[in-house]
């Protein structure tokens, strides 16, 4: 465990040796490595309610994202994939590679069919759900990247 303190205001001599002059390593000086909290998942459901699954490619992670309905509750949970893709000529990949194939896309935040259109609803009205908190920051990190490469 690890524990976030003020910093000192005194400079020791050995404190270049360290590092801890650098701006670059406020992870270590500031507790910028702390993770963000992400929503978990709202409710308990099974198999039968997942209506469509989909899978987000990003820093060599797999994550399987699944739209799942129970009663009025409508919404995606994503969630880490440890085994390989079993149809990745079928299922839809979201992946920052160019894409080649027709199922995979590049950029969540372009929709070119009626089914990313309707995916992008999930993230605009704030109904995605997660594992955990790393892999909240996993898919925010794909998410930064396609909002960048949106503007360009």
């Amino acid at each position: 465990a690890v524990e976030y303190c003020d910093s000192m205001k005194e400079s020791k001599p050995n404190s270049y040796l360290f590092a801890f002059g650098n701006e670059k390593l406020e992870m270590i000086t500031g507790g910028a490595w702390e993770l963000d909290l992400f929503p978990h998942a709202p409710c308990k459901w099974r198999p039968k309610n997942i209506d469509f699954v989909y899978f987000i490619d990003f820093d060599n992670q797999i994550f399987q994202c699944e739209i799942v309905t129970v009663g009025e509750q409508y919404f995606t949970f994503i969630h880490e994939k440890t085994t390989p893709i079993q149809n990745p000529d079928k299922d839809l990949i979201y992946s920052l590679d160019y894409p080649t194939r027709l199922n995979h896309h590049r950029n969540i935040f372009q929709p070119i069919t009626k089914l990313g259109e309707r995916i992008l609803w999930f993230y605009k009205t704030d109904r995605v759900f997660f594992q955990n908190n790393s892999v909240g920051n996993a898919v925010q990190n794909y998410l930064k990247n396609c909002r960048r490469s949106n503007i360009l």
